[in-house]
């Protein structure tokens, strides 16, 4: 079962202080699949704000699972400034793809620090305990963590 998809991740948008702010409807148009949907103004509040976009084929996909390459975009678009001038090649498996200057960004900022055999995997679906650590990281918050059980 995929715990983590959009709408979680959205919900931990939630949690952000700024998306408590009600979002008129009419700011911009719906998303063909996220009318009615729970999470529908979150949603309509991070596309707004060039934070989240929709597939060509005018859908979101809500409940469509969010891989770490993602998760770094929303993260870094929401939190700060992305530099043109980052460099890719911040992890031996990001280079110059749309999302290096996210991941890269989150790396410098100590957002993210990938895996021991230095990737990052960013097609990887990102599970519950790697977005919190990611979320609370995009705030600065750093968690004290063993190796072996970072998680915990």
């Amino acid at each position: 079962m995929n715990f983590f998809n959009k709408t979680a991740f959205l919900f931990l948008a939630l949690l952000l202080p700024v998306s408590l702010v009600a979002l008129p409807h009419s700011a911009i148009d719906a998303f063909f699949d996220t009318e009615g949907h729970v999470f529908q103004e979150s949603i309509e509040f991070l596309a707004q704000r060039d934070i989240v976009n929709g597939y060509t084929n005018g859908n979101f996909e809500p409940d469509h699972p969010l891989n770490r390459a993602e998760m770094m975009k929303i993260l870094m678009e929401y939190h700060a400034e992305i530099s043109e001038d980052i460099p890719g090649y911040c992890f031996n498996d990001v280079k110059n793809e749309w999302y290096a200057p996210y991941v890269c960004q989150g790396k410098i900022q100590g957002v993210v620090e990938g895996y021991s055999d230095g990737s990052f995997s960013p097609e990887k679906e990102v599970n519950m305990p790697e977005a919190l650590k990611m979320a609370f990281g995009s705030y600065g918050i750093q968690i004290e963590t063993d190796d072996e059980n970072w998680y915990e």
